[in-house]
């Protein structure tokens, strides 16, 4: 189980991946998502998923 503080600390980072990668719409289902987990390594398979998904352009 991950801090609270370092839960935050990596969601913000994994929207601003998302978000510099011109994704809001996915930056925001990546926080509505991570909202239930619980460890470092589910936000990180969580925000692969979500660069994986990405519609390419």
């Amino acid at each position: 189980m991950l801090p609270e503080s370092e839960r935050r600390e990596l969601l913000r980072q994994g929207r601003a991946v998302l978000l510099s990668l011109g994704e809001g719409r996915l930056a925001r289902e990546y926080s509505r998502l991570a909202e239930t987990t619980t460890s470092r390594d589910e936000l990180a398979e969580l925000l692969l998923t979500c660069i994986v998904s990405r519609r390419v352009r």
